[in-house]
């Protein structure tokens, strides 16, 4: 369950961002042709070009960011939970 979730949340980082650059790319397609030759639409384009000259970067942040929620939510949560339930006989399993 655990590598489901995980292949889950890094398919779902991949996507979010895609659906962060189509929607830049059509917020500004829709300001219309004259905003298009504008020093303000060549300032979010040259923005949107970094973003995605940087994707692993993003991705390697935001990735490293859901790992802490995800260690804290079982460090508080889930482990003690777990530890009232079954014992410390499973401990061993969840230390893997």
């Amino acid at each position: 369950m655990r590598v489901a979730v995980l292949k889950f949340l890094t398919q779902e980082i991949s996507a979010q961002f895609a659906n962060l650059l189509l929607e830049a790319k059509e917020w500004i397609r829709n300001r219309g042709a004259h905003f298009d030759h504008t020093e303000q639409a060549h300032v979010m384009k040259a923005r949107l070009a970094e973003l995605q000259a940087d994707r692993r970067n993003v991705f390697r942040q935001t990735g490293q960011h859901v790992f802490q929620v995800i260690v804290e939510i079982e460090e508080n949560g889930l482990a003690r939970s777990r530890k009232a339930l079954f014992g410390e006989e499973m401990a061993a399993a969840y230390e893997i």
